[in-house]
This record gives structure tokens, sequence and C-alpha cells, in this order.
């Protein structure tokens, strides 16, 4: 994804966006005297709070410049612009509650409602409010940054480069603002910053040193993986064997699932270990839906796994197996589909079907 909520702690995908709510954690100023105050039990209206909330957000951004209530405000705006209808009619603040702080507004407020009336008004010439909705972000990011957001010059990063189409100028720009995240510590623009410089072979050195910085500082596992894999190409195995680990350890699902493939093969340094294959296969797919992991934790399933003396090493359950493969399907998965296929059509996993067998085939 282009965005990254604003979290409270160092882990980088701790969100705090609140997809429900309960009684237990909203509270008025005066709850005993409210006349919005819900009778115990009753079912909360779901729309009224989240409306309550995000004027609590917009007042913490706009009227003090909360970072953290920029950047999510500026997420808000991009999920807004995402959809394929924008909407006029219910902008993301309300501008004329909003004006009322603009000469106390530690940031640049009358800018960004000047912004926000052509998304309102779809812009000169009746253009659609998305790219008005998308500047917003950018606005809301860039104040966010200035005051310290480290999340928010990631963000722009993404926005820019996303919307960049090959002209080195906004490229450029893009990597300006990720480097700034880079100087407020976030691991998660060292890592991109590093690879881009690997990639493009412009710096590789300081791309070389981006990537330790957010494996070895921040335990950053796709920073982890990488590293892993420039030194199982340079035949170093147990830095290899020792980098990967790290990087599952670190919840990396494409490790998990690298280390599954290796001990399955015995390859790159493992021992063949098909119990521990089948373990980090299953994590990949459970807590990161890995496709890849889903098909091949189904195959070993689908199977058993028996020793050459007959016996069971991994106990055969081909329901299971027809639920991941299931699973990848729907998840994008030709593979997946194609051992859904193959169960229908054998019975195997579920109730034979030749004719749900012929219909996902097609």
């Amino acid at each position: 994804t282009i965005v990254k909520q604003t979290r409270r702690s160092s882990q980088p995908n701790n969100s705090i966006k609140v997809e429900k709510w309960d009684s237990n954690t909203v509270h008025s100023d005066n709850d005993d005297n409210s006349s919005n105050k819900k009778s115990v039990g009753e079912k909360l209206d779901e729309e009224y709070y989240q409306k309550e909330a995000l004027q609590y957000l917009e007042e913490a951004a706009l009227r003090y410049g909360h970072p953290l209530a920029l950047v999510r405000l500026g997420n808000e705006a991009l999920e807004i612009a995402k959809k394929p209808s924008v909407s006029s009619n219910e902008p993301l603040m309300n501008t004329d509650r909003c004006a009322n702080w603009i000469d106390e507004s530690p940031i640049n407020l009358a800018q960004i409602l000047a912004q926000l009336s052509n998304t309102i008004e779809k812009g000169e010439g009746g253009d659609e409010p998305t790219s008005h909705y998308i500047t917003l972000a950018h606005l809301l990011y860039e104040e966010a940054g200035k005051a310290g957001s480290a999340e928010a010059w990631y963000n722009l990063g993404h926005l820019l480069w996303d919307r960049s189409d090959g002209d080195e100028a906004k490229i450029t720009n893009a990597m300006e603002a990720f480097n700034k995240a880079v100087d407020l510590g976030d691991s998660d623009a060292m890592y991109f910053v590093g690879v881009q410089y690997l990639s493009q072979e412009k710096d590789e050195v300081a791309g070389y040193q981006l990537l330790c910085r957010a494996a070895h500082e921040y335990n950053h596992g796709p920073a982890l993986h990488h590293l892993a894999l420039l030194n199982l190409q340079d035949g170093e195995k147990d830095e290899f064997h020792g980098l990967l680990t790290q990087a599952a350890e670190a919840g990396n699902p494409d490790s998990l699932f690298l280390q599954g493939y290796c001990s399955y093969h015995g390859e790159d340094g493992y021992e063949v270990d098909v119990k521990a294959a089948l373990e980090n296969f299953l994590a990949a797919a459970e807590n990161f839906e890995h496709i890849e992991a889903m098909v091949s934790a189904g195959a070993i399933l689908h199977q058993g796994v028996f020793s050459p003396q007959g016996s069971v090493v991994i106990e055969r359950d081909q329901r299971r197996a027809f639920e991941l493969y299931q699973q990848a399907g729907e998840l994008g998965s030709i593979e997946g589909w194609r051992n859904v296929v193959a169960c229908y059509a054998m019975g195997e996993g579920v109730k034979k079907d030749i004719d749900m067998a012929k219909h996902i085939a097609k």
C-alpha cells in the first residue's frame, strides 16, 4: 500500500485506525448530563461515533497541528480519492468550523481549506475532485512532516513516487521526502531508499548501508530478507541462514516461505525437515495470507508425509488442504484453483462433484 497508518510504537504496522466502537471506549465530556448518552446494552450508532471521532481528529490536526492527526487525515483523503466515484457532498472536513482556527493554528490552515474548497467545487473547469483530494493529502503530509512526523514524509514520498510516471524531477522530489523520513529514523523509508539505490546502481554503498541500518537497528523484516538474498548470491550460506532466520522471526512472510522451501528441499544450507517446512508455510499462510505458502502447505497436507519405514511424519488432512487451496485461489492463485478442481474431481477433502470441477476449471 502507499500509505502507512500513524503508529504509537516503533512497530511499522501498528495502526491507530478504529473500525468498531464500544461503550467502554467512548466518553463525552459530561456523560451524566449528555442528551446523547446511550442506555447500557443499547446498540451504538457507529456512524454517529465515527463522525464524532473525525471531528476530534480534525481539531487535533488543524487547530493544534498534531502530526499524527495530520497524517491520519491525509490517509483519509487518499482513501476518498481511491473511491470509483468521489462525492463532493460530504467533504472530509467542516470548512466553516475549521476557518475559526486559522489565526491560532500552527500550520498553513488557510491553504489547506482553500484546497478543500476545490474538492467541494470540483475545481475549475469541472474537474473531478479525486486529484484535489490527492493534493489535499500532499499538503497534510507536508505539514505533518514539518512537525516532525517520519510517517508523513514516508507517505508523501510514496504519493509522489507513484504519480511520477518516470519524470526525473518528480522522482527526485519523492526521494527527498523518503530521505527526510530516513533522517527521522523511519525503517521502512531506509529499506525503500536502500533498495532503490541498489537496483539503480546509483550509490550501492549507501544503499547497502541503509539496508544494514534498517535490518540491524530496527529488525526490519524485508531489509533482513533482502540482505539474506544478497549473501546467498555471494555464496555466504551461513550469513544467509542467519539473516533469513532473523527475518522470519521478525514476521516477514516471504522469509517464512523461503525457510519452508529450503527446509522441504534441503537447499542452501538447510537440512531436509518437512515438519519445519510445514510450520513455516502455515505461519506465512495463516498470519500473512501468503499465497504460495497456502498452496505449499496444502500440498504437504494433501498427501501427508511418511518415513521410509512407513510411520506417519505428517498426518494427511485433505480437508484442510482443500481449504488452503481454495483460499489461495480466492486470493488470485491459478495453482490454488487447479488443486481445487482436482479435489472436486477426485473427491479428496470435499464431496466429489464433477460439474463443480468443470465449472471452476472454466
